[in-house]
């Protein structure tokens, strides 16, 4: 509506993941215990994660993001990693057929606070800390150029004739270009030291929410929400004022930053014990993904035939 063009806005960010039986939809923040075997009781991810992403350097294509691929295979949290990027003006992909549910659901239902729009959604769950992964990253890299052209990208644990553990790197344009060998992200090999180090929190931004003007943008919303015993207006005055407390001292700042935090990356196990025979790529994928993959990837071939003259009856 047009009324509705000028009012302040809460932007909020709706993160997904979808599983398959070739990939895992469990944090990536995941490592791996200091020892060579998978220690008792601990369920190791599948060997091969397959990621697809937006071709946007932003969130998904950086040297930031590489490099944690690199680390999970190094530390061989995975055996590979298969990461591939979508072309640029892409249609849509199996990711957006969820958020055109969610779509649905609020064409027919308000959502007038976070709660609210949690409850609607199933599986929605709240992300209350952020480890600066940039941070913790950056000491770590080598200088890299040229990375967000590639639109795939493979990572390989490779155990040398020396027993000497080492991440093989390629990358390539499209599918149909041969694999090129790049060198390796991280200017140190990961260590149960380095990945035992937690980082810092994502500060909270909540500057952005104009918290000098909100109570009066409150007030103005009054009108949009439906409930007659004013619970949304409550619910957001509650969340104003929270706000504004936190906000307060940097001290408080911090605390509200981390709350619920926590670090995953020294505590999974390895992706498989050393007696374990990892599969092929191809039996990772199963039937179904490798069909598909057949056919995407199947040569075109294309026949034309000459027309069979009819045979006309003899004149008489």
């Amino acid at each position: 509506m047009k009324s509705n063009q000028n009012i302040w806005q809460f932007h909020e960010v709706s993160l997904e993941c979808i599983q398959s039986h070739a990939a895992s939809s469990r944090p990536r923040t995941s490592s791996v215990p200091p020892k060579t075997h998978r220690q008792p009781g601990k369920k190791a991810l599948p060997p091969v994660l397959f990621l697809q992403a937006d071709n946007c350097w932003r969130e998904n294509k950086n040297k930031y993001v590489l490099a944690f691929c690199e680390v999970l295979v190094s530390l061989e949290i995975f055996n590979e990693i298969h990461f591939c990027f979508l072309y640029v003006g892409h249609t849509h992909e199996d990711i957006d057929q969820y958020f055109s549910t969610v779509a649905k659901v609020l064409l027919k239902n308000d959502a007038q606070t976070l709660p609210d729009l949690m409850n609607l959604v199933p599986g929605l769950s709240e992300i209350r800390s952020v480890p600066d992964f940039r941070a913790w990253l950056t000491p770590l890299l080598n200088n890299v150029s040229g990375h967000t052209k590639p639109l795939q990208y493979k990572l390989l644990h490779n155990q040398t004739s020396l027993n000497i553990s080492k991440v093989d790197l390629f990358f390539r344009g499209n599918s149909d270009q041969s694999w090129k060998s790049m060198g390796s992200l991280l200017n140190t090999k990961p260590t149960h030291r380095i990945i035992s180090k937690r980082p810092e929190n994502v500060m909270a931004d909540l500057e952005s929410l104009e918290l000098g003007t909100i109570d009066q943008r409150i007030k103005n919303w009054r009108i949009m929400f439906g409930h007659q015993d004013d619970s949304s207006l409550r619910w957001w005055q509650c969340f104003a004022e929270e706000s504004k407390r936190v906000s307060e001292t940097d001290r408080q700042l911090r605390q509200f930053s981390n709350r619920g935090s926590r670090w995953h990356l020294a505590k999974l196990p390895r992706c498989h014990a050393e007696d374990e025979v990892v599969p092929p790529v191809e039996d990772v994928l199963g039937p179904d993904l490798q069909k598909m993959l057949d056919d995407e990837t199947a040569e075109p071939q294309v026949t034309v035939t000459g027309r069979k003259k009819q045979k006309t009856a003899p004149r008489r």
